[in-house]
């Protein structure tokens, strides 16, 4: 044995060596090495740890175990055997089943091999290979980390305050006065309070009657300065009660029964589509109106049946917008002035208020 021994020690010392350095070197950055015919040395992660009875805290590591049955050559560790001794595949695959044969000859023997920073490999008596550690830490975050010793935080004793009990006048008597003005007392409170409850609920429910009055009051003036826009222009709109624009006189009652004997019934889709006043009441400065007033928001500034009040209307909105069309239709024995806001709605109905200004009776047409 110990010419075994030596021999291995003469020729495969340096090997010996070198193939433990590159076994650890390689267990940090890899999970296994494989010693083709020897076995497999694997290294598991591992969280810090307290040992309660010593108080000792580890840091994480990696720790190193020996599996024999990964035997299979898969070239990691001849690769780096060939690149660190600049020398070809095969001869750092010969160096290392040189050396395999002869670290399995010094186990036959009883022999201990220790690779250094890694661990010691032994053979017992039924022939099985056994594994001791090291206690290198393979984890290269817990690099420079060592073991501690935590003292234990000792415990503040528990402080006892003695308590007094409280002592009663066992002796005192109550005169019958004190008694009835407690109890006065007591009613008094009880009474307040359910007057208090019945003031807070009156008063909730006149706040919200302030409110909702409040509310339906904005609702009504905001109704009568912005009266209801028509989305149907093929049907007659019922014209304004009451509308007086500040160019014409007061419009006198309509009898219905002129109206039946000057026009007949019309149609919705006639009504719209009617021509305005014969060609001789109405001056030449008007006669080029469009019969089909193009898409869009007209502002309508009210409804005359007096001629000199229709061109006095038309004059007014030549003179406040130049560029609009007017639009001029007629109902009845009434013709109807207006000119065009915009194509937009909101456009149309920001234009609508600016006039409302100065004449709150006007509103807004839709013509599709």
């Amino acid at each position: 044995m110990s010419t075994i021994r030596g021999i291995f020690c003469f020729i495969c010392a340096p090997i010996q060596m070198n193939v433990a350095q590159y076994i650890k070197e390689l267990l940090y950055t890899h999970e296994c090495v494989i010693v083709p015919d020897l076995g497999g040395f694997l290294a598991q992660y591992k969280g810090a740890d307290l040992n309660t009875e010593t108080n000792i805290i580890t840091p994480p590591c990696r720790q190193v175990s020996y599996n024999a049955r990964l035997v299979n050559n898969d070239g990691l560790l001849c690769n780096y055997i060939a690149n660190a001794t600049s020398a070809t595949y095969s001869q750092a695959q010969a160096a290392l089943q040189h050396w395999v044969r002869t670290a399995k000859a010094l186990l036959l023997q009883k022999d201990t091999i220790h690779i250094s920073g890694v661990g010691t490999l032994q053979q017992d008596e039924l022939g099985a290979i056994t594994f001791n550690p090291d206690s290198t830490n393979f984890l290269i975050e817990s690099y420079g980390m060592q073991a501690i010793h935590a003292l234990p935080v000792a415990k503040q004793p528990d402080i006892i305050r003695e308590v007094k009990p409280i002592e009663y006048n066992t002796n005192r008597t109550h005169t019958f006065k004190q008694i009835r003005q407690a109890k006065r007392k007591s009613r008094i409170f009880k009474y307040g309070t359910v007057v208090a409850a019945l003031l807070l609920v009156i008063g909730l429910g006149i706040f919200q009657l302030v409110q909702h009055n409040g509310f339906n009051g904005q609702t009504a003036n905001h109704a009568t300065v912005i009266p209801a826009i028509d989305t149907q222009p093929q049907a007659l709109e019922t014209l304004p009660e009451a509308t007086t624009p500040t160019v014409e006189e007061a419009i006198p009652a309509i009898d219905t029964t002129t109206i039946a004997a000057i026009a007949p019934e019309l149609t919705p889709v006639e009504a719209v589509q009617a021509t305005p006043a014969p060609a001789e009441n109405i001056p030449a400065e008007n006669t080029n109106l469009s019969a089909s007033p193009e898409s869009g928001y007209y502002i309508i500034i009210g409804a005359f049946s007096q001629q000199k009040n229709i061109d006095a209307a038309i004059s007014q909105i030549k003179q406040d917008n130049p560029t609009a069309a007017i639009y001029q239709r007629t109902k009845g024995n009434m013709q109807v002035i207006g000119y065009k806001a915009s194509a937009n709605y909101f456009e149309a109905l920001r234009m609508l208020h600016q006039a409302q200004e100065s004449d709150s009776d006007r509103w807004l047409k839709t013509v599709k």
